[in-house]
């Protein structure tokens, strides 16, 4: 019992080596232990629970589903990538419309007209607004 007691003054002082870590593990995993060293079995235990090796059934179940998540992945990627730079190429239905007067128009230089005239009225409203604003302005400080 001495022995583990300097093996645990060992260890809590972090200078055990594995095979001084290994007796401590092994005396805790026992049934029978001193009552003054009750306190310490369930650290050592989890340490020997958490050092079990796996199940070879699991690790080759986890290969195979992380081979079949990145083969989908591959796929959803390719199907991506055809879509956004492959796919706008071969159809050209991208087209412009615009209604004017309830009449559906499609000829480009209309189209541009008609938003810059929209533009043009924007802008004018938008300096009318800014002179009456400036008027009433001015009304105040007069």
């Amino acid at each position: 019992m001495k022995n583990i007691d300097k093996l645990l003054e060992k260890y809590f002082e972090g200078e055990t080596s594995l095979q001084d870590e290994q007796e401590l593990r092994e005396y805790f995993s026992r049934p029978n232990i001193e009552e003054k060293y009750k306190s310490y079995a369930p650290m050592f235990s989890y340490f020997s629970e958490n050092q079990k090796p796996r199940s070879k059934s699991k690790s080759k179940r986890r290969n195979i589903l992380f081979i079949c998540t990145n083969i989908a992945a591959s796929i959803a990627l390719l199907i991506g990538a055809y879509i956004v730079f492959v796919s706008p190429l071969d159809s050209n239905t991208s087209q412009s419309v615009v209604y004017i007067d309830g009449k559906k128009s499609t000829d480009l230089n209309i189209i541009n007209n008609k938003a810059l005239i929209s533009i043009e009225n924007i802008s004018e409203m938008n300096e009318d607004v800014l002179n009456s604003q400036i008027d009433i302005v001015a009304s105040f400080i007069e």
